[in-house]
């Protein structure tokens, strides 16, 4: 979990009884420094828009400040509220919500600058994203199966560009998903060595979809 305000930026992991929990965990975490102590969560609640699989979510959040928070900083309840088909991504904005709410008050001015821990430059972050993911970036060195350049990736999406300057385009996104579909599909099974009109008249012959075996 990476927060991020102004100039400053704070980060934090953490595990719990869920998704949602251990999201929590790791905003209270990222924060403690600046809030002094962990919210007290004081409510939870879910409740569904409308109906079907596809319908959104409300989430609510209440909370109050760290037990540990003097003054005038210890008082007062906030409350946020999203709403999304994603109940995790929902949950987690409207705990941000929450907080932006009990940080926003006048009694926690400079909170954040005396915190401290200011952002660091982008370069030292892609420094250590590329440290803790050499493996992965690496993997070219000792997998002769992975390519030393992205060029394979270039062409995988210049068709998709090219569709976008064509007089037209794509006019509706379930026309957009449709192209990508059938272009993922033959793209897949080229890389794979596959005769790719065999693949398309399987889709129509009771054979079904060609599906590649994973590695």
């Amino acid at each position: 979990m990476v927060i991020s305000s102004g100039d400053h930026q704070w980060e934090a992991t953490a595990e719990g009884n869920g998704p949602v929990d251990a999201l929590f965990r790791a905003v209270d975490r990222a924060l403690a420094g600046v809030l002094t102590g962990h919210p007290r969560l004081l409510a939870y609640d879910i409740h569904a828009v409308a109906e079907g699989p596809d319908s959104e979510g409300l989430v609510t959040v209440k909370i109050a400040p760290p037990s540990a928070a003097a003054g005038r900083r210890g008082t007062g309840r906030y409350a946020g509220q999203a709403r999304s088909t994603n109940i995790i991504a929902a949950s987690i904005e409207a705990y941000l919500h929450a907080l932006n709410d009990l940080l926003g008050e006048e009694h926690w001015a400079g909170a954040t600058e005396q915190a401290g821990n200011r952002k660091r430059a982008k370069a030292a972050n892609l420094l250590d994203r590329l440290d803790a993911e050499r493996d992965q970036v690496l993997r070219f060195a000792f997998d002769w199966r992975v390519p030393f350049d992205n060029n394979t990736s270039e062409q995988a999406i210049r068709m998709a560009k090219v569709q976008q300057k064509i007089s037209g385009g794509w006019r509706t996104m379930p026309g957009a998903e449709r192209f990508f579909a059938v272009r993922g599909y033959l793209s897949t099974a080229a890389k794979q060595g596959k005769n790719l009109l065999d693949v398309v008249t399987r889709l129509f012959d009771g054979r079904g979809a060609w599906i590649p075996v994973s590695a």
